[in-house]
């Protein structure tokens, strides 16, 4: 399994990325099943729609991190320019488009998105999508730490 995240959004740089993923289920050269490829973004909306369309087959992933807006503008800076409600909307093309389920990372912060009622907004955020919520506890850190982050606890 390959997946495309971390140290750079991976659809803002789409055309290297497309050119990767295409060498890579290539039959002359890798091979690789899209099934088996993943690409993990915070949220470029017109890029995942694109995704469905250039690139079907593959997987996505949605790092959310929260059920609401202003939550999530306080975790995920780049959540100003692309709004959870349109982020959804982006998803739900994307499903259309491909059939397949969608996949939602939630980094869980202790005090600050792991309340049950931050639970219950998530499901209603995402009931009209099939898809796979990985929660995902914070491990501290030192500079975590110094953003107010902490591990939530095993409640």
């Amino acid at each position: 399994n390959i997946v495309f995240m971390g140290m750079g959004e991976p659809l803002n740089n789409y055309k290297a990325v497309q050119q990767a993923i295409r060498m890579m289920v290539d039959t002359k050269l890798y091979g690789l099943s899209p099934s088996h490829i993943t690409v993990s973004t915070v949220g470029v909306t017109n890029r995942i729609k694109s995704l469905a369309h250039d690139l079907p087959g593959i997987n996505l992933a949605l790092s959310l991190h929260a059920p609401n807006q202003e939550l999530r503008l306080s975790i995920v800076p780049t959540s100003k320019a692309y709004p959870v409600h349109k982020l959804i909307q982006a998803c739900q093309s994307w499903q259309e488009a491909t059939g397949k389920k969608v996949f939602f990372e939630y980094v869980v912060l202790g005090g600050i998105n792991d309340q049950r009622d931050h639970a219950l907004e998530l499901g209603d955020l995402l009931k009209d999508l099939k898809g796979v919520v990985n929660l995902i506890p914070w491990n501290p850190t030192v500079s975590g730490a110094l953003e107010g982050y902490k591990a939530p606890n095993d409640e």
